[in-house]
């Protein structure tokens, strides 16, 4: 989906999404962000932290694997990866 034109640049703002479940969904998902667009609240997803990070791709990740390998890695991941990065 085109979003705009970054103004120091000139270079086109596009974006894309997938993994849904249904068309509706797709469609659905589509239309709130053609009105934050319009509403000019729409903020692409950015990392800031180390937390943001971890929170995109679980969000992301859960999407795309079964439930049970979804919860092994999200464990996983807690005892290993955020103790030590300090989330």
């Amino acid at each position: 989906m085109y979003i705009g034109v970054v103004p120091l640049t000139n270079k086109e703002i596009k974006t894309t999404r997938s993994k849904f479940k249904t068309k509706k969904e797709a469609e659905l998902a589509l239309a709130r962000m053609k009105l934050e667009i319009a509403n000019g609240i729409y903020r692409k997803a950015k990392a800031e932290t180390y937390q943001d990070i971890y929170n995109l791709w679980i969000k992301n990740y859960e999407n795309t694997v079964e439930e049970s390998t979804f919860v092994n890695r999200r464990n996983l991941s807690k005892s290993y990866i955020t103790c030590h990065v300090g989330i």
